[in-house]
C-alpha cells in the first residue's frame, strides 16, 4: 500500500509525526457511489463477502483537530480510525434499505463486468483500478481490526453506519 511506504519515509526522516489511518469512508456513499445508489437503487462493487471497517469523515476531522490541539500527546503515533464494527457491502445495502425506506441491492460483479460497466459510465481506467483495489482485494484479506482511537481521542463514540445513513437521508435519496 502506498501509504505505508510514505509513512516509512517520514519515520526514517526523523521528523515528528502523527499518522491518521482512516478506514473506508462512509462518505463514499454520498460521493463516488451515490449516482448508482440513487439512480439504480444498488451498490455495484466487486466486494463479495469482504468485511470492511468504516469511518465517518467527521470523526476523522474531530480526531485531526484534537491531535493538532494537543500535539505533544500524539507525537510519533499512528492511529487507525474506524467505527465500532465491520460490515460487508451486502450488510451496508440492508442498512441503507432500512434507513432510506427503499430496497437497495448489492451486486458483486466479476472484474471484467465491473470494468466494462464502469467504462460505459465514463469512469477513467485508473480510477476503476483504484475501485478494484479498494473493493475486490479485501476479499482475500483477514477481517480488519476495529480501533477505539476515535472515542479515546475525542471522548465520543464514532458515528455508526446507521447514524451516517440517518444523517444523510436527503443526499442518499437524490436530494441536495
Amino acid at each position: 500500500i502506498p501509504h505505508h511506504k510514505i509513512e516509512r519515509l517520514i519515520i526514517d526522516s526523523g521528523i515528528s509525526y502523527t499518522f491518521l489511518r482512516p478506514a473506508y469512508f462512509m462518505q463514499n456513499f454520498t460521493t463516488t457511489l451515490r449516482k448508482e445508489l440513487v439512480e439504480n437503487n444498488r451498490i455495484f462493487l466487486p466486494a463479495g463477502e469482504a468485511k470492511f471497517t468504516l469511518v465517518d469523515v467527521q470523526d476523522v476531522g474531530k480526531v485531526a483537530a484534537e491531535t493538532l490541539l494537543s500535539s505533544d500527546k500524539h507525537v510519533n503515533i499512528g492511529y487507525d480510525l474506524t467505527s465500532n464494527g465491520t460490515l460487508t457491502v451486502g450488510e451496508m445495502a440492508k442498512k441503507l434499505s432500512r434507513g432510506l425506506n427503499r430496497k437497495i441491492d448489492f451486486v458483486s460483479p466479476n472484474l471484467i463486468r465491473f470494468f466494462i460497466q464502469k467504462r460505459k459510465e465514463g469512469v477513467a481506467p485508473m480510477f476503476i483500478f483504484v475501485m478494484i483495489m479498494l473493493h475486490y482485494f479485501p476479499r482475500f484479506q483477514k477481517t480488519p481490526n476495529i480501533s477505539h482511537a476515535v472515542q479515546e481521542i475525542t471522548g465520543k463514540p464514532p458515528v455508526s453506519f446507521d447514524e451516517f445513513v440517518r444523517n444523510n437521508v436527503k443526499t442518499l435519496s437524490g436530494g441536495g
